[in-house]
């Protein structure tokens, strides 16, 4: 049995928030349906409805905790990376401004105005990117132009 969780598990990696939360609301939709038959079983009498149903109740509030558990695990991770993300681009912009000022002894926001605000802007950056808007906005090779920095950069 430890194993089909650990492969149920397995097949419910990586859902979507969205698909769990599908799930939950499908299963309290379930419960209330079962609600409404298990009160008209045990206003009747019949003892043994009366049982299943509310087995089939249980069963479900423990799939419905299963869910919540599952959807506040989704939520809690959704942002990690991005958060990772920013904080890797706010360091190659800092690094860049820093290395800059170190190797050339001036402002880089002063003499690239245009790419300090294209920087300013982008949520994602890496330095392959950074090099990339460089090369496309000066049509010349950052790494060739600039290795002093190149190199700096890549030992940050």
């Amino acid at each position: 049995m430890k194993y089909i969780k650990l492969y149920e598990e397995f097949l419910n990696e990586g859902r979507t928030i969205e698909k769990i939360e599908k799930d939950r609301t499908q299963v309290i939709n379930d419960m209330a349906k079962i609600v409404t038959q298990w009160t008209a079983a045990k206003q009747s009498g019949n003892k043994e409805a009366e049982a299943a149903l509310l087995q089939s109740l249980k069963d479900l509030t423990a799939e419905k905790k299963e869910l919540g558990i599952e959807l506040n695990h989704a939520i809690a991770g959704k942002d990690r990376d991005i958060e990772l993300v920013i904080s890797e681009a706010e360091e190659v912009k800092k690094g860049i401004h820093d290395h800059w000022q170190e190797v050339y002894g001036k402002d880089f926001i002063a003499e690239h105005p245009a790419i300090a605000k294209i920087l300013k802007n982008r949520k994602n950056l890496d330095l392959r990117e950074f090099e990339r808007i460089w090369d496309e906005s000066y049509e010349e090779d950052f790494k060739e132009t600039h290795p002093n920095i190149w190199d700096k950069m890549n030992k940050s």
